[in-house]
């Protein structure tokens, strides 16, 4: 098990409004990666949110307008 963060944001062309998700603690698990040629690889990496005591929070959602 591996502790890590997670951020991504979601854009609106029409809208102009950005949403950005935050994951201060997350727990990933065993993945698995069946490697059969030299393609591209899809990896199945299961996780979990853990309550991070800093930002008191397990996921965090910001909304801008850009």
């Amino acid at each position: 098990e591996t502790n890590s963060s997670l951020k991504f944001s979601l854009f609106g062309i029409q809208t102009n409004r950005t949403l950005d998700f935050l994951v201060p603690n997350i727990r990933y698990s065993v993945a698995t990666l069946p490697v059969s040629n030299e393609k591209g690889l899809i990896l199945t990496l299961p996780f979990q949110a853990i309550y991070d005591p800093t930002t008191t929070t397990t996921l965090k959602i910001t909304r801008s307008n850009v």
